[in-house]
């Protein structure tokens, strides 16, 4: 329950965020190009102007080569990669992350947080991710609302410095002491 506000202005259409839900929901009778396309499609906007920049992104995000590959060929992080991809073709300011990398494995998963971070420096967008994954959350964000509880909801922001966001080592002392002030917000009863 509640607004949702872009650019200060409140919208009623759900159709100005892009949304990303947690298995890649990639239609199996459909190549990598066509399951990109899938947003355009729906909206009419898919022209010549539109497929040339599909073409560039897919580049832009290492997909090149999965064109014309079915989804089952592709390897888990590829599958987020494309729908990461359809989520970025319909051009929405506001993007609603849930859970996108649940389901790959801890290497795959650190490897797809560095390349996110890399296609959102070059592709501005503002990013909702919603995650249960601590380190996923300062790695990726800049600020981290934690919620608590069910009936009663308590929010709590903090926001993230580029010296603990940008720092690979997550045993470096500023990283430990927001890891565990954000595990304790969440114990918190």
């Amino acid at each position: 329950d509640g607004k949702i506000y872009i650019n200060g202005k409140e919208s009623s259409r759900l159709g100005q965020i892009s949304y990303m839900h947690q298995e890649d929901t990639l239609l199996p009778w459909r190549t990598a190009f066509e399951n990109a396309i899938l947003g355009l499609e729906i909206n009419g906007e898919l022209n010549a102007k539109s497929r040339q920049k599909v073409m560039t992104l897919f580049e832009d995000f290492g997909l090149l080569h999965t064109i014309k590959k079915m989804p089952s060929t592709l390897s888990g992080g590829m599958k987020q990669r494309v729908s990461f991809l359809r989520s970025m073709l319909t051009n929405n300011q506001v993007l609603l992350l849930d859970e996108p990398f649940a389901s790959l494995d801890a290497i795959t998963r650190i490897e797809i947080r560095g390349w996110l971070k890399s296609i959102l420096y070059n592709h501005s967008r503002t990013v909702l991710l919603v995650t249960h994954d601590i380190e996923e959350a300062i790695a990726l964000s800049n600020r981290i609302i934690v919620i608590n509880g069910k009936t009663n909801p308590i929010f709590s922001e903090i926001v993230v410095g580029d010296s603990v966001k940008n720092h690979n080592d997550i045993f470096n002392k500023e990283y430990v002491i927001l890891y565990k002030k954000i595990l304790s917000l969440i114990n918190k009863e």
